[in-house]
Order: structure tokens, then C-alpha cells, then sequence
């Protein structure tokens, strides 16, 4: 599909120069940022989704400004002032650890920095959900990147100043354990396990069950996420998360710190129609516990998500067991912003999860449970015992679907609400990371 961008005019007054050929300003019309990004990208809801155009020694203006061709491997740079005080770094590798097809690996103790993509600055890039450039899909870039891989381990690690993905793993990736670990400043995601959109469902209301084909050589199976801390992930492409993990049986995501997201804190599941099928069959989360994790400050740059984030259906409709839960975590922000700053989002046909003992503060919308778009409503989820500073909208509580809610604590001032309720307290005392971090 094409879209026709209006060009108000070419400045020839305003031209460049580089190896022997004259570049000149090409502006367009006021509706060129909303036509390009409604009209060429079909993911665009979060607000702010970062569009890159092609790096080009050309667009080298102001101090500060550099262009790297790939081609050649030259670095452009327009140098400040004192160019004595200045560094120029460029990536020599998009990926650091590639390990593939085996068993048995643990990374320790190592200090990781510096690797980037190049897929950037050779094609542009146009941001789509969960890590996903809207042309090349997934960028398989990172300090550590692994694909069918088990028993894996990444232990007492440093990842800082990553211009890519610090740990990303594909295929079928069999009992890994990441812990220990800290991420400082990673552009793109801190864990990223699994491949969204890896096999094709047939939902309840397309009525042709024969065709979903169960693709078990791309998920994960027993994948813990224990004991890491996360500062300033995504702030370089924000639709990336600090811990993300795709379809999977049994997962641990615990005891984490993450302070600053630019897009939501932990991302688990991602299928957004209601499924036919049962727990022994195929699956989108099973027995995955999201619990004692610290979250301050997410979802700074995008919008449309929350701390902790999960998406999917984990069985059929009539199927009313839990077996995913959502426990004991403090969520905080300090300042609200507007309603799509969630704190505990349970999204497009999420169901099967207990949801208890959890603090939120500072969230305009402390909890939500997908119940205004019909074909995507949740089912057999119980949220109880939330402390929340934000009042809680009702139409979480939807009966007729198994979906409830009690014991909702509210006190608009977050010293009340410890003073008030002990229990509230002790969630925040044992949230997070055991991590030195100073």
C-alpha cells in the first residue's frame, strides 16, 4: 500500500555537498508527520513511536550532529568547539555473544558495552509493537543473542551503554536463568525472550480451529528472570521494554528493579484473540508468576501501557482456572500523566490470572482489565488486595466473565495508605532487587 506525501517545494538555496554531489532541501507539507506515520506505519496507538529516516552525511547540521556509512565504515561527525574534550565511538559489531544450538552455556562476571545496530543508520527504522521495526521485524542485535539454546545461564553481568539489546533470545529456548544482572543505559530492550507473532491462531469466532498450527520449536520453556536491576532502557527506541518475555510455559519474573522505561516496566504474552484451544494443547502464558518486582517511573515516552504489562488468551473462554499470577509488586510513578500510564494492565483477551498484593502510586489508572473492545475481552481473572493512591474503575469487575474484584484499598496520600494498612508496607519493604547499585 502506498501513501502519497505532499512536497510544498525544493530549496535550492539551501544545498550540501558531499563526495561531488550537491544535495538540496526538500520540505513538505504540514500534514507530512501524520500522513507518513498514520499512514505508513499500522502501529501508531502508543503516541511518540520514534521514525528514523536513513543516516546521511547530508543531514549533518548543527555541532554535534554525525552520519556512520556503513558501507565504507567512515564516521561523519560535525565536531563541538573544543574537540580536544570530545570521544567518537562506533560500533564494530551488532552482536557481542552469538550462541546457537547449545546446552549447557552460563556467562558470568562480564562487563558488556558499546555494541550496536546498523541496521539504523544503513535503512531508517519505523517503530512497531514489542521491539519490532515495522519493515525488518525483529532486529536480531544484542550484547548476548542465543537461538535454541538450553539450559542457559546469564549471571552477575553489566550490561552499560548498550546501543542494541542487552540479552535477546529466540527459537526454542528451554530452561534459561538470568540473574544478578545489571542494565544501565540500554537503547533498545534489557531481556527479550521469544518471538511474537511466531505461530497463527485461529480464534473462537473465525470458526476454522483446523487450521492453528502449533509452532513448539519457537517458545520457551522454564524461563527465570531473578535479582536484576534496570536505569534507562528504550529511551532510543522506546518501543522496547526492560524484560519482555513471548509465548511461554512456567516463567519466573522476580524480584526485579527497574528505575526509568520509556514503554512499559515487564511485557509478557502477546495474542490478542480470544483462542479455542486447552492448557495441554497449546498455550500463550501457563504458570508464569510476575511477583516482587520494584517499578519506578515507566512508560516516559510512549503511552498505551503500563508496569506490568500482559496480553493474550491462555485457554479457551469456558475454561475458568488461574494458573498466572500477578503478586506482591510496588508500582510507582512520580508524576501521573494522563490515563494510558497503566499500573497493572491485563490486556486483548488476558486470562487465567490471579492478581493480588500490589501496590500502586501516582497512576491515573492504577489497574485495567480489557473490557471496552468486545472481541477482546478478558476472562477468569481475580484482582484482590490492591493498595492503590488512585481510585480503580469498576468495569474491572465484570461477573459474568469471572472476572473480579475485592479488597480494593484507596488512600489518596501514599503515607496514609502505608500508615493505614501495615500489609501495604511490607509489599513495598520487600519489592525489588538485592543488588549494590550505588
Amino acid at each position: 500500500e502506498h501513501t502519497t506525501l505532499h512536497i510544498a517545494g525544493v530549496d535550492l538555496a539551501q544545498t550540501r555537498e558531499h563526495e561531488g554531489e550537491t544535495y538540496a532541501l526538500l520540505t513538505f507539507g504540514e500534514d507530512f508527520a501524520a500522513r507518513y506515520v498514520r499512514g505508513l506505519n499500522g502501529c501508531n496507538n502508543t503516541g511518540n513511536r520514534e521514525t528514523f529516516l536513513k543516516n546521511h552525511p547530508a543531514l549533518i547540521e548543527k555541532p554535534g550532529d554525525f552520519a556512520y556509512d556503513c558501507s565504507t565504515g567512515l564516521l561523519y561527525v560535525n565536531p563541538p568547539k573544543d574537540i580536544g574534550k570530545c570521544t567518537f565511538y562506533y560500533p564494530l559489531a551488532e552482536s557481542l555473544f552469538v550462541i546457537e544450538g547449545m546446552e549447557g552455556v552460563t556467562v558470568e562476571g562480564i562487563t558488556f558495552t558499546g555494541v550496536s545496530s546498523r541496521y539504523i543508520s544503513k535503512n531508517g527504522y519505523k517503530a512497531a509493537q514489542t521491539n519490532n521495526e515495522s519493515i525488518a521485524k525483529r532486529l536480531e542485535s544484542a550484547a548476548i543473542f542465543t537461538r535454541d539454546v538450553r539450559h542457559f545461564t546469564v549471571r552477575d553481568c553489566t550490561f552499560r551503554a548498550i546501543g542494541c539489546n542487552a540479552v535477546q533470545m529466540h527459537g526454542l529456548t528451554v530452561s534459561a536463568s538470568i540473574y544478578d544482572n545489571k542494565f544501565i543505559d540500554v537503547g533498545m530492550g534489557g531481556i527479550f525472550i521469544g518471538d511474537y507473532g511466531s505461530w497463527p491462531l485461529v480464534s473462537v469466532r473465525d470458526g476454522a480451529p483446523d487450521k492453528v498450527k502449533y509452532y513448539y520449536d519457537r517458545l520457551a520453556f522454564d524461563v527465570s528472570v531473578v535479582n536484576n536491576y534496570f536505569r534507562d532502557i528504550g529511551y532510543d527506541y522506546p518501543n522496547c521494554y526492560p524484560i519482555y518475555i513471548s509465548l511461554v510455559d512456567r516463567a519466573r519474573v522476580v524480584h526485579n528493579t527497574i528505575e526509568n522505561a520509556a514503554f512499559c516496566g515487564i511485557s509478557c504474552g502477546w495474542i490478542s484473540s480470544p483462542v479455542d484451544f486447552f492448557p495441554g494443547e497449546q498455550f500463550n502464558l501457563r504458570d508464569t508468576e510476575i511477583a516482587y518486582n520494584r517499578i519506578h517511573n515507566y512508560m516516559q515516552v510512549l503511552r498505551d501501557g503500563g508496569a506490568i504489562y500482559v496480553c493474550g488468551a491462555n485457554a479457551a473462554v469456558d475454561y475458568a482456572e488461574r494458573f498466572n499470577s500477578i503478586h506482591d509488586n510496588y508500582l510507582s510513578l512520580d508524576e501521573p500523566g494522563d490515563r494510558d500510564r497503566r499500573g497493572i494492565y491485563l490486556d486483548a483477551s488476558s486470562s487465567n490470572y490471579d492478581v493480588y498484593n500490589n501496590v500502586i502510586e501516582t497512576s491515573a489508572f492504577p489497574l485495567f482489565t480489557q473490557y471496552h473492545v468486545p472481541s477482546q475481552y478478558t476472562h477468569h481473572n481475580r484482582s484482590h488486595h490492591i493498595y492503590s493512591t488512585d481510585p480503580i474503575e469498576s468495569g474491572n469487575h465484570v461477573p459474568e466473565r469471572d472476572t473480579l474484584m475485592s479488597d480494593i484499598f484507596v488512600e489518596s496520600d501514599f503515607g496514609t495508605l502505608l500508615e493505614k494498612y501495615p500489609h501495604a508496607a511490607e509489599i513495598v519493604d520487600a519489592s525489588g532487587c538485592t543488588l549494590d547499585v550505588r
